[in-house]
């Protein structure tokens, strides 16, 4: 699905996994389940220790501007985006979903194409509280 531009990352509002406010509108919330547990244990959206991208935000943003193309069609799109997935106790991201879209209605190329580049990251190092690892939920807030 990759198009011939690559992505005009303005930049990443947020890259520290906190949780986005309750108070946001267009919320997508059905792509968070509840209770939001995988393989029966708890997802977590806050650890002290938490899930590490290879060479840290600076990598994260590195990897998005490499791998996140503009589908054809696309440049005109401007604004938020705000992917949330899971990262697992082996450090994989898993079920991504669009928390907040551009638009109202179906989701468009591009943030298809934000979810394939986000289920196809590198193994981050796992969030580990007290040295037990646990999931959790990661909030990416993205402009374009």
């Amino acid at each position: 699905m990759k198009a011939a531009t690559p992505s005009p990352i303005h930049r990443l509002l947020d890259t520290a996994g906190s949780s986005i406010p309750d108070t946001m509108g267009g919320e997508d919330t059905c792509c968070i389940p509840h209770p939001d547990t995988i393989a029966g244990q708890k997802v977590v959206s806050f650890a002290e220790e938490g899930a590490v991208f290879p060479g840290g935000d600076a990598g994260l943003m590195r990897y998005l501007s490499q791998h996140l193309i503009y589908p054809a069609g696309q440049h005109e799109l401007q604004g938020s985006v705000f992917v949330t997935f899971v990262i697992d106790t082996l450090g994989r991201a898993t079920r991504p979903c669009i928390f907040k879209r551009l638009h109202q209605g179906g989701m468009t190329p591009l943030e298809k194409e934000m979810l394939a580049v986000v289920a196809n990251m590198p193994r981050w190092k796992p969030a580990a509280p007290k040295g037990k690892k646990v999931p959790v939920r990661y909030y990416l807030p993205l402009r374009f």
